[in-house]
């Protein structure tokens, strides 16, 4: 099967080298443990709504306790876990992009916005799954 060469500006001229058998190896692996992160992703959610909630903090500080009324208080209780999870998914295509790049060593820059992109929408729909399993769960109690 022959292919049209790619741009040379597309190409990563550190992974010309790289055999192609190493890349689809590590990415396999990579692939494996993106999936298995996927799958825990509810737990980083929990984790950080548990970790944000302001009312947790207070009965560990109690000093945190006297803001209690304040709106200070009031706005971190709010939007302390959501801050927190944008953070971490804005994140995301960094990690991606380093895993692609500097692990798998993938040889097109365009394969490397693709592979982001992919695993990014991966998460993302983990995202949107765990809440509305988490809002289900909110309404049943």
């Amino acid at each position: 099967e022959t292919k049209s060469a790619p741009n040379p500006k597309d190409i990563i001229w550190e992974n010309v080298s790289v055999p192609q058998r190493q890349i689809l190896m590590r990415k396999t692996i990579s692939s494996v443990m993106l999936f298995l992160g996927v799958i825990f992703w509810s737990m980083v959610v929990s984790f950080v709504t548990v970790i944000s909630n302001m009312d947790i903090f207070s009965k560990q500080f109690p000093i945190i306790k006297t803001y209690s009324s304040t709106t200070l208080y009031r706005f971190l209780n709010n939007y302390l876990a959501i801050g927190l999870l944008l953070v971490l998914l804005n994140s995301l295509p960094l990690i991606f992009n380093f895993i692609s790049r500097n692990y798998e060593r993938i040889k097109l820059e365009s394969e490397i916005q693709n592979s982001i992109m992919d695993r990014y929408f991966k998460y993302q729909l983990a995202n949107v799954f765990v809440a509305v399993q988490i809002g289900s769960v909110a309404t049943q109690l």
